[in-house]
């Protein structure tokens, strides 16, 4: 899995879908950035007045707010769909000998089945080319993203950072599993 520059997120999400080769990437996040689907569920006023990246991204449902520290990965692989969820539980593991109240609900990774530490979404790009999005948060500012969102909060948004993990330790545990996956 390779790192980009946080700057080249959105072509390089375009790049990956249109290759129609398997390929993995994350950024860590360095300034406040948006992902928006077609949808764009979010207050695009208040982004261009506080100088928020914005990132058209093929991510199903709402609005990702990702807040400097957080790590955003993108994977693309043929006929892909179980990815997403073998990486949470990878996840999840992983955090529960530091937070032993950490589960899996749906598409998310919830500590006390309320505060929202993790998810993914999956969508076919078209000759079962698979993209999965993964957020994983680390120290979330809900000030931004209470500001940003157009639709109510429903979890609470917690990182890992605030519990004192490090977030690339997680990091670290997808890369050395990624392979496995296919």
């Amino acid at each position: 899995m390779r790192q980009i520059n946080v700057n080249n997120i959105e072509s390089e999400l375009q790049k990956a879908a249109q290759s129609k080769q398997n390929d993995a990437f994350y950024a860590i996040h360095s300034f406040p950035t948006i992902f928006v689907s077609q949808s764009e569920e979010y207050n695009k006023q208040y982004a261009i007045e506080h100088n928020i990246n914005v990132c058209h991204s093929y991510n199903m449902g709402g609005t990702i707010v990702a807040n400097a520290g957080d790590i955003d990965i993108a994977i693309f692989y043929i006929n892909g769909w179980e990815i997403g969820s073998k990486i949470l539980e990878l996840i999840r593991q992983y955090l529960i000998q530091f937070l032993p109240n950490i589960s899996i609900c749906n598409n998310d990774l919830l500590l006390e089945y309320k505060y929202k530490m993790a998810s993914y979404a999956s969508i076919n790009c078209g000759d079962n080319m698979i993209y999965t999005a993964i957020h994983i948060s680390n120290n979330p500012n809900i000030e931004l993203i209470k500001n940003i969102c157009t639709k109510p909060m429903r979890k609470i948004p917690q990182g890992v950072g605030e519990h004192g993990i490090n977030i690339n330790n997680i990091l670290e545990v997808i890369s050395n599993n990624l392979p496995t996956m296919q």
